[in-house]
């Protein structure tokens, strides 16, 4: 998103991240423009990481790749392992046998359909296209609140898996579609999946219709905690078009 000098001045700024930023910078001996004078490309890599776990994950897959690669290959056997008993604890099962694209979008509509209606989101025709779905909730004259699917592409990257990138966004009432092709001050995204590290790659893949309703839940379990605070924000902003 583009920002004008006095826009930038609005900007939520970290307490945290300034000082990881100035506490990494201290341990560079530079800032983040200078790493590639200082230091090789590979160690530049690493050294620009501000959280310590990012930082350290980074260098051991640059500088210990086979060791990384083996502990990352057993850490995603367990999370896929974690996703297939909790979808069979939950009882997420499906009653239809494929898995193409057409079975993964029915699937998103009904467990989306089942879910959000009661949230106050309607299905939007009028915004929704083919293979891509529009669930929005009108928090003002101007505004609305839309769940939408990021990266259609990957709902169906092969048959055997998919990837559920879900976007929360809040836009001007008039914008049809995916908002990436509207102008900046006409919507927003809500990146809620970072609010919780390890949330959005927890629930990202699916090997099975009953995955995909857990991972699908799971999100609108986190937005039904985050509710509250968000839509009363929103609404008090009474912000113009």
């Amino acid at each position: 998103m583009k920002f004008s000098a006095d826009e930038r001045k609005h900007l939520y700024s970290s307490i945290l991240l300034n000082e990881l930023q100035i506490k990494r910078d201290q341990e560079n001996g530079c800032n983040v423009s200078e790493l590639e004078k200082k230091f090789p490309s590979s160690e530049a890599l690493w050294r620009r990481e501000v959280d310590p776990c990012h930082r350290n994950k980074t260098r051991s897959e640059v500088n210990e790749r086979s060791q990384y690669q083996l502990r990352w290959d057993a850490c995603m056997k367990c999370q896929r392992e974690m996703i297939d008993r909790e979808a069979k604890a939950h009882k997420r099962m499906s009653n239809r046998m494929g898995f193409d694209m057409e079975d993964r979008l029915k699937t998103f509509n009904e467990v989306m359909e089942s879910e959000v209606i009661p949230l106050g989101f309607t299905y939007d025709k009028r915004k929704a296209r083919e293979e891509f779905p529009v669930y929005s909730k009108r928090l003002s004259a101007s505004w609305d609140l839309c769940w939408t699917l990021q990266r259609v592409e990957t709902f169906a990257i092969t048959p055997l898996e998919g990837s559920f990138y879900p976007n929360l966004d809040l836009r001007r009432a008039d914008i049809r579609g995916d908002p990436d092709k509207a102008k900046s001050y006409e919507f927003l995204l809500f990146r809620y999946q970072h609010m919780l590290p390890g949330f959005g790659s927890a629930y990202c893949k699916f090997r099975s219709l009953a995955e995909l309703r857990l991972v699908i839940s799971a999100h609108l379990q986190m937005y039904r905690l985050i509710a509250p605070t968000l839509e009363a924000s929103i609404s008090s902003a009474e912000v113009d078009p």
